[in-house]
């Protein structure tokens, strides 16, 4: 199965060994707080917990193990279907191209593009430019464009990922 056939997500673990580690996998939430007794939504939030479930590949043929870490919500990206040299671009990724001065998030949502009509939108995964609010967002447009062929060009720095102006 293509790893676009599911919904792939990226986020950094939480806990003493987990907490700089980032993780790849299908994301779940799970709240857990006593039946029938009635809770406001804030109480509720504090009892999510955020998980990636992932496989962990074995040696000489073994089946794979599942396993599932906790996580840190603030890092959760979804993948954009577009990659770097054989790396996904996730939703929170900082990107750059020698064409646009400064640096751009990775969002998903609605967007519009300097040169669309008035009125008209777009849905989908896109780049918010920080410096240059009148170039071309679409996540596709610079995928085609650029084709991804190296890392300078088009580059990722999820270690500086922003948890600011981006969708979950």
């Amino acid at each position: 199965m293509d790893k676009l056939e599911y919904a792939l997500y990226r986020a950094k673990g939480i806990g003493k060994t987990d907490c700089s580690k980032w993780y790849e996998g299908f994301y779940s939430m799970q709240t857990d707080f006593p039946y029938g007794k009635s809770m406001n939504a804030a109480e509720k939030e504090k009892m999510q917990k955020h998980f990636l479930s992932y496989d962990e590949v074995m040696d000489f043929g073994m089946p794979s193990l599942h396993m599932r870490v906790e996580i840190n919500p603030e890092t959760l990206g979804k993948c954009s279907g577009c990659s770097v040299d054989g790396k996904w671009i996730f939703c929170g990724d900082i990107v750059k191209t020698p064409e646009i001065e400064g640096e751009g998030i990775v969002c998903f949502g609605r967007f519009r593009n300097p040169e669309d009509s008035e009125g008209v939108y777009h849905l989908g995964f896109y780049v918010d430019w920080k410096k240059d609010k009148n170039s071309v967002k679409d996540l596709c447009y610079w995928s085609r464009k650029l084709g991804f062929v190296s890392r300078e060009t088009f580059m990722m720095m999820p270690d500086m990922m922003k948890t600011t102006n981006r969708s979950r």
